[in-house]
């Protein structure tokens, strides 16, 4: 038996009778989770999600790439042959490059000027027209064995930049007032913001509580100029409406909401149940696949 627990798991009756060659599978690898979901190609509708976590944090991360690979051995959905499989990675070592300055050739140097990074694991870029930029990252030696071991076809993206596409979705249809936008995953939290379509502000926080939460934010805003009586800040991921942090941040900014589901794809009334908010990242990276 895997390590992994499953709070969330919701399929579609209709699910089992796709054909796993007209349906494409997203997998968003975290910190200490994993969750997938399928979206069926012929209706353009997502049919099944399931969302993996540890009860605790791994040892090492080899432990929990150990786990990775027990839990995709076990889990059935994750061993059919889809007609795409588009993989997500949350790592911490990430930073964007506009795309006039970058050079594939100095992809490591990127890293290794933000990060310090002294290992040997894959250095890979995603290109974002949206920002005309790169998003640059490492994928670390052990991860990367896993997935060429189980999914050696899958198209690989960095987790952020399916967030900065679903973000740069969102604002592209509602420009509105001047907007920032909160993501709340693992220990950490993004902070977001566009002027018109261009990105004015990305940066990753560890985050340990919600007077974290409430600072980096009020924090970003005065870097941005912005005022909390006037910003609409948005809110995606890991936060419940209601919970004190949701409470503490309406406190403090005066127009709170929640992310609405990304509008390029129909949900089974089954996952409508889920609040849309929460798998953003997840869907997001259809936006990414091929």
């Amino acid at each position: 038996m895997n390590a992994f627990m499953s709070p969330h798991r919701y399929f579609d009756p209709e699910s089992g009778r796709i054909s796993a060659y007209f349906s494409k599978l997203f997998i968003l690898i975290g910190q200490e989770s994993l969750q997938y979901c399928i979206l069926d190609t012929g209706k353009n509708i997502f049919v099944a999600l399931a969302d993996f976590r540890l009860p605790s944090s791994p040892k090492t991360q080899e432990a929990f790439y150990s786990d990775i690979s027990q839990l995709i051995s076990e889990e059935e959905i994750l061993q059919k042959k889809y007609s795409s499989v588009v993989i997500g990675l949350d790592t911490v070592a990430h930073t964007l490059v506009p795309a006039p300055l970058f050079d594939s050739d100095h992809s490591k140097k990127y890293l290794e000027f933000n990060f310090g990074l002294t290992g040997n694991g894959k250095v890979s870029a995603d290109r974002l027209e949206e920002i005309d930029a790169y998003n640059v990252y490492e994928i670390p030696p052990g991860l990367l064995d896993v997935l060429q071991v189980n999914y050696g076809e899958a198209v690989i993206f960095h987790r952020s930049s399916a967030l900065i596409r679903a973000i740069y979705h969102h604002h592209k249809i509602s420009p509105g007032p001047a907007c920032l936008f909160l993501n709340v995953r693992d220990r950490f939290i993004d902070l977001i913001s566009f002027q018109g379509t261009r990105l004015v502000y990305f940066n990753s926080y560890s985050c340990q509580g919600k007077e974290d939460m409430l600072y980096y934010a009020l924090y970003t805003l005065e870097q941005l100029k912005l005022s909390p009586d006037t910003v609409q800040l948005f809110i995606s991921g890991m936060l419940d409406v209601g919970s004190d942090s949701h409470r503490l941040l309406e406190q403090y900014i005066r127009a709170v909401s929640f992310s609405d589901s990304l509008s390029s794809f129909d949900y089974s009334p089954l996952l409508h149940q889920l609040p849309v908010h929460r798998y953003q990242e997840i869907y997001a990276l259809a936006l990414c696949g091929s």
